[in-house]
């Protein structure tokens, strides 16, 4: 999915690139987030009745909670509260296990609204060509721009995205081997990769105790809810490492 304040920069990058590995088969939606939460302005979602589930679950959400509020974007907050369900849907575990969230600069890059902007100088910045002073988080060769929140600015902005690549589209369209896609999103999904491998060890323990179990919540919960924070996930990763693997106190010395 695309919204149409959405525009596809570079078309050398294909779209596969960003979906899990196939032995990742309980992944059902690759979104991305902001500090809002779930965004839904971009996102991948396999064709699934998982995914007809969870859809019907959104949709059904302001009228089953109606006292609820959920905004000026509600069809985006009642899917942000669908997909934290860890219990219904068509298996009874709910929804919650089927989403990944990647880093949000890879296929969902803003041009900032200024509530987002925070006084940052870094993502200002004028490209070849351009009428207007970008705040484009992202970098020359990215996937994809998105304009979400901009109101009466998006025109101006979104006009010289437009001209861009009907005109100048050897401006920006970078083969993919000369990006960082390849290497971010392997990085990536090896991360992940390693944290589900980790929890499956743990699940397989007959004598886990409290710390194991606390632990083990701690990295399920981070792979559904913030996977795009790397540094967390291998901290997280790491502590039930070591509570599966102690490290000897002393030498056998």
């Amino acid at each position: 999915w695309v919204d149409a304040d959405s525009i596809i920069l570079n078309p050398n990058i294909p779209a596969h690139i960003f979906l899990p590995p196939r032995e990742f088969t309980h992944i059902n939606i690759v979104a991305a987030r902001d500090i809002q939460g779930l965004n839904t302005g971009v996102f991948f979602v396999r064709v699934h009745p998982w995914t007809i589930s969870m859809f019907v679950d959104g949709m059904a959400f302001p009228l089953c909670n109606p006292k609820v509020e959920l905004g000026n974007d509600a069809d985006q907050a009642a899917m942000a509260r669908t997909v934290l369900k860890s219990s219904g849907g068509p298996d009874g575990y709910g929804f919650k296990r089927g989403i990944v969230y990647l880093p949000r600069n890879l296929f969902n890059a803003y041009e900032l609204p200024g509530y987002m902007r925070d006084g940052r100088t870094d993502v200002l910045r004028n490209f070849t060509g351009f009428e207007e002073p970008h705040a484009f988080e992202g970098k020359k060769g990215d996937f994809i721009v998105h304009l979400p929140g901009l109101f009466g600015d998006r025109e101006p902005l979104m006009t010289d995205w437009l001209d861009m690549i009907e005109n100048r589209q050897e401006d920006w369209a970078l083969p993919l081997e000369e990006t960082t896609y390849v290497k971010e999103t392997a990085q990536f999904w090896k991360m992940y990769g390693e944290a589900v491998a980790t929890l499956r060890e743990a699940f397989k323990r007959e004598d886990t105790g409290k710390e194991v179990v606390d632990a083990i919540r701690q990295l399920k919960i981070a792979l559904s809810e913030e996977a795009d924070d790397a540094n967390r996930i291998a901290e997280y990763t790491n502590e039930l490492k070591e509570l599966l693997h102690p490290t000897a106190l002393f030498d056998d010395e």
